[in-house]
């Protein structure tokens, strides 16, 4: 897992310890925002989360990979109303 910015991942019981912000992510990508946009995200969460300050450089990668989802074909947003 490349984003476990708590070191949880391993732990069964975490399992869902950062789901509270995979709609927030998801809008961002559904939204088609740039890199500074998920870039900016994954910083305040880091920041929200360990209190501390991490710089966009370690986490471009990441938020390279989150980029790189195709959310375009998902099922909300082709579901018949």
């Amino acid at each position: 897992m490349d984003w476990d910015p708590i070191g949880v991942c391993d732990d069964p019981h975490c399992a869902d310890e950062y789901d509270s912000y995979v709609l927030t992510m998801y809008s961002i990508l559904r939204q088609r925002k740039s890199e500074a946009a998920v870039l900016e995200f994954l910083q305040e969460t880091y920041e929200r989360i360990m209190g501390g300050i991490v710089e966009h450089e370690k986490i471009r990668k990441i938020a390279a990979k989150f980029l790189e989802i195709d959310v375009t074909h998902d099922e909300i947003h082709h579901r018949s109303v």
